[in-house]
């Protein structure tokens, strides 16, 4: 049986798998690339315990220069250290993350086009690259010594 006769005979069915197909291979997908952008083997060393005190701020920005997160990723900072959280329908494979600064190397900003680009390495051993719009990381960096 094709897959337009299953849908025309069983339509409810046919919903029902398309919607869990769906579901499981978004949880996937998104398992994927926590292990990818290195997001899970930071989590095993920085884990957080509570949302940060500071204000978030949604953003976008690139982990080891593969994987993007495009406005879902969650950034605050205070004088301890770098809180990062995925907006929730990414969330899965992405717990919160609390790194210290002492764990984190800021990078010098370079220019990628008209774009002025900032790299943080999030951890001393796992060294994950991190890469920021150069203003963000100025605001995080401000908050840091602000508070």
């Amino acid at each position: 049986m094709d897959l337009q006769a299953l849908a025309d005979q069983h339509p409810l069915k046919f919903v029902i798998g398309f919607v869990a197909y769906f579901c499981t291979l978004w949880l996937v997908v998104s398992f994927v690339l926590s292990f990818v952008s290195g997001w899970h083997r930071l989590h095993a060393s920085f884990p957080a315990s509570d949302r940060p005190l500071a204000k978030r701020s949604l953003t976008s920005g690139t982990f080891r220069y593969i994987v993007g997160y495009h406005n879902v990723l969650w950034l605050s900072s205070n004088r301890e250290g770098l809180y990062l959280g995925i907006l929730f329908l990414f969330r899965f494979g992405h717990p919160p993350l609390f790194i210290p600064w002492s764990e984190i190397e800021v990078r010098p900003e370079k220019r990628f086009l008209v774009f002025r680009m900032r790299t943080l390495i999030l951890g001393r051993e796992d060294r994950v690259r991190l890469t920021l719009k150069g203003k963000f990381v100025a605001k995080l960096l401000n908050n840091r010594e602000s508070l």
